[in-house]
Parts: structure tokens; C-alpha cells; sequence
């Protein structure tokens, strides 16, 4: 019976209990695997509350084609095993339900504890976390105190090599212009007999 009210828990994630509690199914996060490159599947856990929700009649349909039974039946099973429950806990003793944990009474007559234990689902498998880059995807990069696109970023160093290609020529030009004015001053200084860096005599020895 204990299986068959798991089963439902873990498909409705809430089971009402008369007497014991409610039980509500919660989910950890995902942990990710850096070393594997994968997430890890979730992992369950009932936390057990003092709220007091009507039993619905699914819970006794539900019971009834688990255990092949009719509904009447299945209200009797489930009856008798939350009396066992209990009886079991109110005895002073633990009582432990697979995949759920141990409940245990509380400080009143009234009050049940549940130590619960994680749930992992074997049909829940690891799944790929790879990081996936697509060449001509545009996501935004921080440079200095200015956020661009990969695009804006890609556009500019292109431009900034089209400039400096086009300038190569006014540098050339320039050397061109000062070795010309060299050249002029060397040789206008032959033809009037003037060294180009001043006068020049010569000295007998």
C-alpha cells in the first residue's frame, strides 16, 4: 500500500495523510558538473505541512487500479494503513517509509516529524551542458566602460585597418618630401661651394 501512495505522491506531488500530515513534493536545483559538462537531474524531497486539504477521490481511483480493487475497497486499505501509521508512531516509535523518510511524533500527540531523504529518480538522466559558441551569434562584450556587440566590436577593427592601410601613403610622401629637401640643399651647397652644414676651410699643415 505504501508503494502504491508513493507512486501517487510522486505524480501528484501532494498526498494528504488524515491524522499525519500533508506531504508535498519539492525540488532541489540542477547541479552542474563542470568536470562532466552536464547538468545533474534533479533531486525530490517531501517536506511534510500542517495543512489539512479534502482527500480527493482521485487518490481512491488511483488506489483502486493500482491494487485492482473497487473504490470502496480502496477506501478500506487506505484507512487501515493510515491507522497503522499511527498507531506505529504514537507508540513512541519511527516509522519509516521508503523513498519519503522516517516520521516520528512530535512534541504533542497531535504533531508528526518527518526526516526526509532526497529522492533521485532513476529514470532522470544526466543531461549535456556543452557551451555551444555559433559564429554569427551577436552577444555584447564590455570594453573599457562601453558595452558593444561582437558585431560593433568586428566592424571597428575592420575599419581601423582599412584607415591605417589608406594612410601608408602619406607617410611615404613625407619621407619622399624630406629626402627631396636633402637632396636640393646638398647639392645647391656644391655649386656655390658651401658645405650644407656650414662653411668649410682648409688648413695647411
Amino acid at each position: 500500500m505504501l508503494e502504491t501512495l508513493f507512486k501517487y505522491l510522486i505524480q501528484q506531488k501532494s498526498l494528504y495523510l488524515p491524522g499525519i500530515g500533508n506531504f508535498v513534493m519539492t525540488q532541489d536545483a540542477p547541479v552542474y558538473n563542470a568536470a562532466d559538462q552536464t547538468f545533474e537531474p534533479p533531486v525530490w524531497k517531501a517536506v511534510l505541512t500542517d495543512e489539512q486539504p479534502a482527500t480527493p477521490k482521485e487518490l481512491f481511483a488511483f488506489i483502486a487500479g493500482e491494487k485492482q480493487v473497487t473504490e470502496l475497497e480502496a477506501i478500506q486499505m487506505f484507512n487501515g494503513c493510515i491507522f497503522e501509521i499511527r498507531q506505529h508512531i504514537k507508540s513512541g516509535r519511527s516509522f519509516y517509509w521508503k523513498g519519503i523518510g522516517e516520521l516520528k511524533a512530535g512534541d504533542s500527540s497531535t504533531q508528526t516529524i518527518l526526516d526526509a531523504e532526497t529522492i533521485s529518480l532513476s529514470f532522470l538522466k544526466p543531461v549535456a551542458a556543452r557551451r555551444i559558441v555559433r559564429d554569427n551569434a551577436v552577444h555584447t562584450v564590455l570594453i573599457g566602460n562601453q558595452e558593444l556587440t561582437n558585431v560593433e566590436v568586428a566592424e571597428m577593427k575592420k575599419n581601423t585597418g582599412a584607415l591605417g592601410r589608406q594612410r601608408w601613403w602619406v607617410y611615404a610622401a613625407a619621407v619622399a618630401v624630406i629626402a627631396l629637401i636633402l637632396l636640393f640643399f646638398h647639392f645647391y651647397s656644391l655649386q656655390t661651394g658651401q658645405h650644407p652644414f656650414g662653411n668649410r676651410s682648409l688648413i695647411d699643415l
